[in-house]
């Protein structure tokens, strides 16, 4: 891909100036047509009349008006309202100046001036002597300045350096530091350019909208996305480096490191090798963020920068040689022992960062030791632990051998994370929220080890840009039948090829014959052969299925803080810091933990804006506790925190209080662990202690804590055993409260919370078993019977084990059975796992936030278990087979919030449609949930090529404003809509036996088709029919929704063989067909489960001669395709066979096609469907049984008139262009067609919509349309796959106003037409001659979630 060559040249300057963080992206300069004025020297004379003789800006009001054009009144005297008073350090900080927004007194610019020579970015000598004052350098003090008012843009200067200064509230920093001196030379007139490209009065103050400074910094963080994404590729590329280069030591131990751990828990080497990746980033933030220790020792000998810099230095002396030079993984894996343990002459040079990231022991191997052997601490912390490494068990004069990874291998790692595009990446410009998406992006794989020659092509997910890597077995692609292999490659990686390579493929003589043919489908990471023996990284069912698609914190801040607003409102206008810290937010799926690092922000600002108000000296961050616990616990006052900021403090208060979060992944909840690490990171303090809150558990399967107490209850015992299990859940809940009374400030404070924690452990042990052999019950059956047979069984067990009558190695084994295997399950019992949450008054979170995972309702079984999807059903009332699985999601973030609480998700853009919203939303507002904040349809930003939807729901009645799509309405019903009700429309029994589902053809092996190995030739249709004519009788043609969206004339290209219902000596009178039938057909159905099918193989389908009978009589029917990008109908003729791909009508007149093609129906059809993708999927029950047409439409004579001349004029069209209904439409919609024909097309739409709305009665209504977007799409027009444009999801439609309007009164009227049905029917079984009419007939008609399907049979 071509590189524009002014990102090139805005790249040069940047190489330059080497900014810290983000300030300024070339994609952001390009975009705004910023460009470098080269030809300076005119600028420069001017800067040397500025400074004095020693080369510093000695007039900073000049140098604004001389060299960067402003004019004197630009640089404003600030107001007290510009001040941030700072008591708790006797500070108060100013800046020296204000620059105003053109045309308005506002300020766009904060000035700072410092004394000249004043050191930027360091503490101040007399600050670190002094006890007072805040120990910051100035440039910290700046960005605290910018942040607290608001104002991000800020220019430092202390007369020898500029500093560019970004520093939005709640978001990352970053600066550009323009030399001044190097300014006044020749080599330094191109930063001298960029200083005046950006700075300039133009930039400043005369740009257009989009071009400002302003707008610049603005958009340069939303190309950040890119950056995630380019950096997230790398870091996978770094974890499959690491694992080649402990294969490289394993070998050359003869298989001693990881040939045991490879055949019994090969997910223990993935586990090292993702946190070894994790401990680099966490440094890899902290070295840039200026939390590691400054001074040469560590950054000479122990830092990763330090590390890297010596590599790189290294391979560009000895090149050859990389591979074979050793040193480097020892160095890291001493500075990992250092940061687990501490070190330093004192405990503030390197505090111990204890906890499961750096613990040694976790991932023994890679340090070379046995699994299980212990790290030995060394004895003091007076001096840096030596480069050596202590010995496994504390055995004297036995030190360990580190494993033999390549220094290559660690110099090609660390540059994978350190240089992006080939320039130095900033882990500073990165938000904590894109370090763990990037680091998401190496979830959900494991190591495997080859058991036959394999090799990785790329598999791209659905609704992904981006493609994974998937290892195949080479030798059984070989192995397979030539026609075979490329559906086994699909079916093994969903990696599709064509053209030559299929044909190479399926003439593969060889393994190394296969692995040509696949070509560019062979992954980089696998470029050879992977001889037998070989580990490799697999993708997991839910990665090959989705990829990784993580939140942008575009969507975060805006969810977290909608979610948080009617919580923190009912605190009352003033809450305490208190009252804030006891507030309980959830995550349920929290992936790397970006919702919790967005809430962790927010909640803090709220506790900062708390302590200001309150006047209590010692501000403290707990409750007020006993006299004793105030003395033990003093250290909790802001005061003794020493030089952090109360910001800092409040995130750490707050993580450790507030937060809480579970994923099945353990890797997920390790890498939450360090998200929110990095944010309530202090150089001086260990890490915020985490682990009593974020765990790892399937959110959705679990018991609550009566479930759990009555299980293997004795009948004769008076008392429910739950009795004992609350002693146990009070004794675990005052624990926690320890726990979370204080902040973590010593190594003394993290022993002893980890005490806690485990006596929580013991506490919580009993009813953890018992709930989780309870779930086991129901998974080891597979039908009702079975499982209420377990359950009673394990429930004996489980009441013997409590009266020490059984062993718990046998309630242990159960136990782990659920658990083990790839789709094992982690149950998470939220009552008992959670207790202050559960146990208080009005129980449950006061917030939930999150992105849970989407899966549509009949992967689930497939993905997981079919037990796993009995499970949810059975244990959610009301759910429906086909709902998503984020609607259960929603269902249990409902259950566990409180009363008045809320929570805010993501979800997919079904969760308004069919059974997912009647699983989800509609039972939630049914049973007290309120909608008060709903965004429908919201391209999602990234990568993932999705359309989402973000709800809010408050439990319980919302006495706030409600915004649907930001627009303020009474009401939002769980269609998402401001009218109608929860439930679905009625049914009505005018449109009874009208509208059909196509037939399902039950093996293709009855068809004629030129496309598919698995069907009949036409040739030999052809010679069979010339061979004997009677055969014609039973071959049909054979329609779907392609054909009729494709073809110009709705053409078919294929046939069915039909023998309808005949038996099967009457089939066999047609001897040629059979033959085929019986080939190609009749073993597998045969081995059908379902009975009928089995029975009667040699029909295509099952027969329902009933639903025949509609259209028998017709000359032609009506049809649209189930799923399409367009609300498209067609006539079709009678005597075809109609796929399952088609809902067919027995409809023929115009008028029909005329009412049902108009703008009201596809209003009607798009609520109420669901979609598949982003396309339409139209279902017969939702969209036309419900559908109240005008009166008297199937007879007037307007519409047929008017909807003959369109359907005649489309179909003259369609042949004109030979284009069919998809491509007709796509123009059709497409703003920029001028085409004269399409003109008229879209003048008659609009003519056959205003004689609907007329015969409705509805003539208020205007009918100008105009280019709407579907959704909200910022993205420009990129190529697909096939290289064809993507474009934008415009529509020609009605605005939406109108749209709303006619909803609203097209509901309305369903509810009218129903109540006259019910009206109707009772007054007919008062009459006496009604015995004739079955009771039932007279009720409205309850619509089945799938409609009747069309047999295809005797259609002549």
């Amino acid at each position: 891909m071509a590189i524009d060559p002014e990102i090139t040249r805005h790249k040069e300057w940047l190489g330059f100036l080497q900014p810290v963080g983000l300030v300024v992206s070339p994609l952001a300069l390009v975009k705004a047509q910023a460009v470098v004025n080269r030809n300076v020297v005119d600028l420069q004379q001017s800067l040397l009349a500025a400074v004095d003789e020693d080369g510093l800006i000695a007039d900073f009001p000049a140098f604004t008006v001389n060299v960067l054009g402003w004019a004197e009144s630009d640089l404003v005297k600030p107001s007290p309202e510009y001040e941030i008073a700072l008591p708790d350090y006797n500070e108060i900080l100013a800046p020296t100046y204000i620059v105003p927004e053109p045309d308005s007194d506002k300020p766009q610019i904060l000035v700072q001036i410092i004394s000249p020579g004043t050191e930027l970015d360091v503490v101040a000598p007399e600050l670190t002597k002094s006890s007072s004052g805040w120990h910051a350098s100035p440039q910290a003090k700046f960005e605290r300045l910018l942040r607290e008012t608001q104002i991000p843009i800020g220019l430092l200067c202390n007369g020898g350096l500029l500093h560019l200064v970004y520093a939005p509230r709640g978001e990352s920093s970053g600066h550009l530091t323009f030399p001044v001196q190097a300014m006044c030379e020749v080599s330094g007139r191109l930063i001298l350019g960029a200083m005046e490209m950006l700075l300039s009065a133009f930039r400043v103050f005369s740009a257009t909208t989009g071009r400002s400074l302003k707008n610049l910094l603005e958009d340069s963080r939303k190309y950040q996305a890119e950056v995630s994404t380019t950096l997230a590729n790398q870091v996978l590329d770094a974890l499959w480096e690491l694992l080649r280069g402990f294969q490289m030591a394993d070998a050359a131990v003869d298989d001693k490191l990881l040939g045991e751990i490879a055949a019994t828990d090969p997910q223990h080497i993935y586990g090292g090798l993702i946190t070894t990746l994790m401990r680099l980033v966490f440094l890899l933030y902290a070295e840039d963020q200026g939390l590691m220790p400054p001074d040469d020792i560590y950054q000479r000998n122990y830092s990763v920068t330090g590390l890297y810099e010596r590599l790189r230095e290294d391979a560009g002396n000895y090149p050859d040689t990389m591979d074979q030079r050793y040193g480097a993984w020892v160095w890291l894996l001493s500075l990992f022992r250092l940061v687990y343990d501490g070190g330093g002459q004192t405990p503030e040079y390197l505090p111990a960062r204890h906890g499961q990231l750096f613990d040694p022991d976790e991932y023994a191997f890679l340090e070379g030791r046995p699994r299980g052997s212990k790290f030995v601490r060394p004895a003091t912390r007076a001096a840096m632990p030596p480069s050596g490494l202590a010995n496994p068990e504390g055995v004297a004069g036995q030190p360990i051998e580190p494993p033999r990874i390549p220094d290559g291998v660690i110099y090609r790692l660390l540059e994978k994370l350190l240089i992006l595009e080939g320039e130095r990446l900033s882990y500073r410009s990165l938000d904590v929220e894109q370090i763990g998406s990037v680091y998401e992006g190496i979830m959900g794989f494991a190591v495997e080890r080859a058991e036959s020659p394999s090799i990785g092509v790329y598999s791209k997910p659905k609704g992904s840009k981006v493609s994974t890597t998937v290892v195949v077995n080479v030798a059984a692609i070989l192995a397979a039948k030539s026609g075979d292999r490329q559906k086994l490659l699909k079916e093994l990686a969903n990696c599709e090829v064509s053209g030559n390579a299929l044909k190479e493929l399926k003439a593969a003589q060889s393994l190394e014959d296969v692995a040509i043919a696949l070509g560019r489908k062979v992954s980089r990471q696998t470029p050879n052969l992977l001889p037998v023996g070989s580990l490799y990284l697999q993708p997991g069912e839910e990665r090959r299925r989705s990829g990784s698609h993580y939140t942008p914190r575009s969507l975060t801040k805006q969810i977290v803080e909608t979610t948080l607003r009617p919580v923190l409102e009912a605190l009352g206008e003033k809450p305490t810091a208190e009252q804030i810290l006891s507030l309980k937010v959830c995550d349920l799926a929290m992936g790397s933990g970006a919702f919790l690092v967005e809430t962790c922000r927010q909640l803090a600002e709220k506790v900062v804006e708390a302590w200001e108000r309150e006047e209590n000296d010692t501000r403290l961050g707990i409750s007020d506790r006993s006299a004793h616990q105030s003395d033990r616990n003093q250290n909790a006052t802001i005061s003794n925190y020493g030089k952090e900021e109360p910001l800092l403090i409040a995130r750490r208060l707050v993580a450790q209080r507030c937060l809480y979060g579970v994923d099945k992944n353990p890797f997920a909840v390790n890498l939450a662990k360090l998200s929110l690490w990095l944010v309530t990171l202090a150089k001086d303090l260990p890490f915020t202690f985490l682990d009593h809150a974020l765990k790892c558990g399937d959110s959705l399967v679990g018991l609550r804590k009566e479930q759990i107490g009555s299980f293997g209850k004795d009948a004769t015992d008076d008392l429910p055993l739950f009795v004992y299990l609350k002693e146990q859940l009070d004794r675990a809940r005052s624990y926690r409260a320890e726990i979370q009374a204080l902040d973590t400030r010593s190594d003394a404070d993290d022993d002893q919370k980890r005490d806690y924690l485990y006596k929580v452990e013991q506490e919580l042990y009993q009813a953890r078993l018992t709930g989780n052999v309870r779930i086991a019950a129901f998974f080891e059956g597979s039908n009702k019977k079975q499982r209420e047979e377990r359950e009673t069984e394990i429930a004996e067990l489980v009441r013997r084990w409590r009266y020490h009558q059984a062993d718990t190695e046998s309630l242990e084994e159960i136990a782990n059975r659920l658990r083990s295997g790839d789709k094992g399950i982690i149950p998470f019992n939220w009552d008992i796992e959670f207790p202050e949450v559960f146990d208080r008054e009005n129980p449950g979170f006061d917030a939930i936030v999150g992105n849970p995972p989407f899966l549509g309702g009949w992967s689930i079984s497939g993905t997981y278990t079919p037990e796993y999807f009995d499970f949810l059903r059975a244990n959610n009332p009301e759910s429906g087979g086909q709902s998503d699985l984020v609607a259960y999601f929603f269902r249990r973030a409902f259950d566990l919030l409180r009363q008045g609480g809320t929570f805010g998700l993501i979800a997919t853009n079904t969760i308004a449609q069919g059974d997912t919203r009647n699983t989800g939303l509609r039972w939630i507002c049914k049973h007290g949930g309120t909608i008060y904040n709903a965004q429908k349809r919201l391209k999602w930003v990234g990568q993932a090529a999705v359309v989402v939807s973000v709800i809010n729901v408050c439990k319980g009645n919302h006495k706030g404003t409600k915004l649907l799509n930001g627009q303020e309405v009474p009401f939002i019903s769980a269609f998402l809509f401001y009218a109608g009700e929860h439930e679905n429309p009625v049914g009505l029994l005018a449109n009874a036996n009208k509208s059909f589902k196509g037939t399902m053809v039950y093996g293709m092996g009855f068809t004629f088709d030129n496309t598919s190995d698995e069907t009949t030739p036409l040739s030999e249709m052809q010679r069979l029919i010339e061979k004997d004519a009677k055969n014609a009788e039973r071959i049909f043609a054979y329609i779907g929704g392609e054909e009729v969206n494709s073809s110009p004339t709705h053409a078919h290209r294929r046939y069915v063989i039909n023998f309808g219902e005949m038996s099967e000596d009457e089939a066999r009178q047609y001897p040629d067909l059979i033959e085929i039938i019986e080939e190609k057909v009749k073993p597998a159905r045969l081995k059908q489960n379902r009975e009928i099918r089995a029975r009667y193989w040699w029909r295509f389908g099952e027969t329902t001669p009933a639903l025949f009978r509609a259209i028998a009589p017709l000359d032609r029917v009506l049809v649209i395709a189930r799923v399409g990008q367009h609300c498209a109908f067609a006539f079709l003729p009678k005597g075809m066979v109609y796929s399952d791909s088609l809902v067919v009508f027995a409809l023929t007149t115009d008028s029909a096609f005329c009412t049902l093609q108009s703008r009201i129906h596809e209003i009607w059809t798009r609520f109420f469907s669901s979609s598949m993708k982003d396309d339409l999927r139209y279902s017969a029950s939702e969209c036309f049984e419900t559908f109240p047409f005008p009166e008297n439409w199937e007879t007037s004579p307007t519409l047929e008139a008017i909807g003959q001349e369109y359907y005649e004029y489309r179909a003259a069209l369609m042949v004109h262009n030979n284009q069919g209904l998809t491509d007709t439409y796509n123009r059709f919609h497409d703003p920029e067609e001028r085409d004269p024909d399409i003109l008229k097309l879209r003048s008659l739409h609009a003519a056959m919509d205003k004689a609907v709305l007329e015969a409705y009665g509805w003539s208020d209504i205007p009918t100008d349309c105009t280019f709407l977007l579907d959704y909200d799409d910022e993205e420009d027009e990129e190529e697909t796959s096939n290289g064809r444009q993507r474009k934008k999801p415009w529509r020609y439609r009605w605005t939406e106003e109108v749209h709303d309007e006619v909803l609203a009164r097209l509901l309305d009227l369903n509810q009218k037409r129903a109540q006259a049905e019910i009206i109707g029917g009772k007054a007919a079984q008062k009459k006496p001659k009604a015995k004739a009419t079955k009771k039932k007939a007279s009720k409205p008609r309850k619509i089945k979630e799938d409609a009747p399907i069309i047999p295809g049979l005797n259609l002549e």
